[in-house]
């Protein structure tokens, strides 16, 4: 017979959201087990240009992690936002004075941001990672979760009051729960790299929308941008066959020339682009979050950040209770955090839906509205406090009000 690792929580999933969410889980005294299925020796050093862009609430959350300090010398700020469309007169730009903040919000890698997670999940005595591991299977009892995989040939188990899935969005453990999903396909795909520009400004962002999908650029520490390039699957699949001049000149003629001329850029990288959302976050003793409960588009930058509200207000519901995984907390849980990914989804989805339409009237409209945007500080301040992810949010207003139970 197995002998059962014994936790509190296990979490499958040792990406951003999952380690994030560990540290977060352990500060609220409860024990954690991280399942992963890379081996994470040396992961961080790979070649992966992604980015992610933080609102304030993401750093109130990292900066009381701990990990906000790790990750200073490799973070940008980003003071204002140039938002225009191609073809169309319309321009606004989005500045920190609006907010009355120091910054809008904040850039950083990604790798650099799991390094830091890493690194203070290993000196974590109240967290146990597993990686390396193979295919997960679980089983649901009335008072705990079994959670099956194998370590270099041997069985293993890990039983556990609830499971955390944090696994993506092909997430096995929503398949395992035969969680179902609403899924729209935008038939559309990103492409991102990191390019250098003449004209690069500190603390100056990008986003252009054209009749083909948002062009994002986002200034980077190394005075690069982070570049967000989104069109339909076919055209991804020529740009990301180009060879480099031809790469930068088609990047030039569709973003056009307000970062200068564009010089050179990093390994390309494909995402394809959908919306996903589960029907419910929640089964038995499992619970979903971050990917695996809902996949956003990237055109507003949104998506980490809504994680972190989520696994924040989280940690704050099970903190110090007994048995994290009754459903009591978990339907809280769920009823409480609807309301925003509510906002959060259709925000994001109505925003790529408008500027994706390339009818003539809906053109000289967006134009329009842009050109009235930009001059109302009012309007302006209700758009970057949606758009791109770089917005005001004070982690502490959506925590929870009460324990709906006695922690007992």
């Amino acid at each position: 017979m197995i002998q059962p690792l014994e936790t509190d929580v296990c979490i499958v999933g040792a990406g951003m959201v999952g380690a994030t969410l560990a540290l977060a889980l352990a500060g609220s005294n409860q024990r954690v087990i991280m399942l992963e299925a890379r081996k994470l020796e040396g992961s961080t050093s790979s070649d992966d240009v992604r980015n992610t862009a933080l609102g304030f609430g993401s750093r109130q959350l990292l900066d009381r992690l701990g990990v906000w300090q790790q990750l200073e010398s490799d973070i940008a700020e980003i003071h204002s936002v140039h938002v225009s469309q191609k073809g169309s007169f319309g321009v606004t730009r989005l500045s920190r004075e609006t907010e009355k903040l120091p910054s809008l919000g904040y850039l950083a890698p990604n790798q650099k941001i799991l390094a830091a997670l890493y690194q203070l999940i290993t000196d974590n005595k109240h967290i146990e990672l597993i990686d390396g591991v193979g295919e997960v299977a679980l089983d649901q009892y009335e008072r705990h979760v079994n959670i099956m995989y194998q370590d270099e040939g041997e069985e293993r188990l890990v039983q556990a009051r609830l499971l955390l899935a944090a696994d993506g969005t092909n997430s096995s453990i929503r398949s395992q729960c035969k969680i179902e999903t609403e899924l729209t396909d935008y038939e559309q795909s990103a492409v991102i790299a990191n390019v250098s520009a003449s004209k690069f400004k500190h603390g100056v962002a990008y986003e252009r929308f054209t009749k083909d999908g948002p062009v994002a650029l986002l200034p980077l520490a190394n005075q690069e941008y982070s570049m967000v390039w989104t069109m339909r699957p076919d055209a991804a699949a020529e740009v990301m066959a180009l060879e480099q001049k031809e790469f930068l000149t088609q990047l030039q003629k569709h973003f056009g020339y307000r970062a200068g001329l564009f010089e050179s850029y990093t390994r390309r990288q494909e995402y394809p682009l959908r919306l996903l959302r589960s029907k419910t976050v929640y089964q038995g003793r499992c619970l979903l979050i971050g990917n695996a409960a809902y996949t956003i588009h990237p055109v507003a930058g949104q998506g980490f950040n809504l994680a972190l509200r989520d696994l924040s207000y989280l940690a704050a519901l099970l903190n110090d209770v007994a048995d994290p995984g009754l459903e009591v907390y978990l339907d809280q849980y769920q009823q409480d955090r609807k309301s925003d990914v509510d906002r959060i989804v259709n925000f994001t989805d109505g925003l790529l839906r408008a500027f994706a339409n390339d009818s003539s009237l809906l053109v000289h409209a967006r134009g329009a509205a842009l050109a009235i945007l930009g001059q109302s500080s009012f309007l302006q301040r209700q758009v970057s406090r949606q758009g791109l992810g770089l917005f005001q949010h004070d982690l502490s207003a959506s925590q929870p009000q009460s324990k709906m139970i006695s922690n007992e």
